[in-house]
């Protein structure tokens, strides 16, 4: 979680939340701009006011939901969900002000760029929305949730038709709310048109919102594994020859006998009966304490022949060195007796 995007979110948030406030406060009193004093009722027939107030609302969730993240580390889906819908209603007043309100009603200019409420209503707030929703780009949305981008147009619709169309009072201020026989086609068009506006706008913001953020929240990173060095092949030591023994010196009087009579002799002399091997092998198989793995060395010797990760490799290494060699093996417990 970025602790300082979380933060410049929450400044933003504030400043939208202070931007509607003084905005509806200023119709309702007329203290900046050329517009006059409105009752709250009537301020109630707008979308732009009805979507503004819904934003700041927003906003005060999103306050209460920054904190919250920033001592969970946790950031809540739902609270995204909600101001992607809320920035998508004010985004829709910034471009119906600049696509049909402000070229088809000049008023409409004059009253943007008079400094009052409808500046910041219709432009500085949804910028400052847009901002806040960008930059605090966690948890990721899917761009499926853009279709709830197309609620607040909806439930606008489906209140102030009714209330325009039965004589209530209520007064069409966009032109194409008030339905006539003759013109049904163009009313469908009209809302048909606002409801794929609304989704493609929502579509952006989720767009623009997941931009450079991670998938998931909080994951942990991965360990990654620590490569264990493999033990490096020990040269098998060259079989020690064994001994030829020695032949003893004849005597003299052997030496003097003629050569016909030595075979005789030969035949006579006892035989030699074969003197025991030197140097019979013993392989040892016991357990490093250090790496864990298992060790051949000779009898007498600190020299390691070769290492296994199994005793069983080891022992059927002795084995084959048993059997080419000679000799015999000794299996060492864990604690170092020997088990065989």
């Amino acid at each position: 979680m970025n602790k300082g995007r979380k933060i410049m979110a929450m400044i933003l948030h504030l400043l939208v939340i202070g931007g509607v406030a003084f905005s509806v406060l200023n119709l309702m009193f007329g203290w900046l701009g050329n517009m006059g004093k409105t009752e709250i009722l009537k301020l109630l027939e707008y979308y732009t006011i009805d979507s503004n107030l819904f934003l700041a609302f927003t906003s005060l969730l999103m306050v209460i939901g920054e904190i919250v993240a920033l001592a969970t580390k946790k950031s809540c889906k739902f609270l995204t969900v909600l101001q992607l819908i809320a920035v998508t209603g004010t985004t829709i007043t910034a471009v119906i002000t600049v696509a049909y309100l402000g070229p088809n009603q000049v008023a409409s200019w004059e009253k943007l760029y008079d400094f009052g409420s409808h500046l910041y209503l219709h432009a500085v707030i949804p910028v400052l929305a847009i901002a806040a929703f960008i930059i605090d780009n966690k948890p990721r949305l899917g761009w499926p949730f853009a279709f709830l981008g197309i609620l607040t147009p909806v439930i606008y619709g489906a209140v102030m038709v009714p209330l325009i169309n039965f004589g209530t009072g209520f007064v069409d201020h966009y032109g194409f709310m008030t339905i006539k026989q003759d013109k049904i086609w163009e009313n469908i068009a009209w809302i048909g048109g606002m409801l794929v506006g609304a989704f493609l706008v929502a579509l952006i913001l989720v767009l623009l919102h997941n931009i450079g953020s991670r998938k998931g929240e909080n994951v942990q990173p991965v360990e990654e594994p620590k490569l264990v060095e493999e033990p490096q092949p020990v040269e098998e030591p060259a079989p020690v020859e064994e001994p030829k023994p020695v032949e003893e010196p004849k005597s003299e009087e052997e030496e003097a006998k003629p050569a016909d009579e030595a075979p005789k002799a030969e035949k006579d002399k006892p035989v030699a009966r074969p003197r025991a091997r030197i140097g019979v092998r013993t392989y040892h198989i016991s357990k490093q304490r250090a790496s864990g793995r298992w060790q051949i060395k000779l009898a007498n010797s600190e020299k390691v022949i070769r290492v296994f990760a199994t005793q069983a490799e080891a022992i059927a290494y002795a084995k084959g060195l048993v059997e080419s060699q000679g000799g015999s093996y000794r299996i060492h417990s864990v604690k170092g007796k020997i088990r065989r």
